[in-house]
């Protein structure tokens, strides 16, 4: 899943430090390192405003460090 962040060339600096943070935090999560991953997914949070995708990955990421299985995705198909 992506998520439009605005035009070519147009996100501010800050949005782009914002950006990369969260893509390192989604690193770490694939390799379940919890503590690192949540670092970088709390670094990337916008000062003012809601990221919805972002506060998903925090609340899950705490869930699995504290021992909360993982989700198991089965494929199906048509």
């Amino acid at each position: 899943m992506y998520e439009l962040l605005g035009l070519r060339n147009t996100l501010p600096d800050d949005a782009l430090s914002r950006r990369d943070l969260f893509w390192k935090g989604i690193i770490y999560y694939r390799e379940k390192l919890w503590d690192e991953a949540l670092e970088h997914f709390r670094a990337a949070l916008p000062a003012e405003g809601i990221d919805a995708p972002l506060e998903f990955y925090i609340r899950r990421t705490e869930q699995l460090r504290d021992g909360l299985p993982a989700l198991e995705w089965t494929q199906t198909t048509m």
